[in-house]
């Protein structure tokens, strides 16, 4: 379940090489996100 909460999180959010500050917020959030459910 956590897993399809991550994916969609990369759905909702796709990470754009173009823009590689949006790419490690994204990562960031999910690190977050994984810390928070795991608690």
């Amino acid at each position: 379940m956590m897993e399809a909460a991550i994916d969609a999180l990369n759905t909702a959010v796709p990470c754009d090489l173009h823009h590689a500050d949006n790419c490690q917020f994204v990562m960031w959030r999910k690190y977050v996100y994984v810390l928070v459910i795991s608690a």
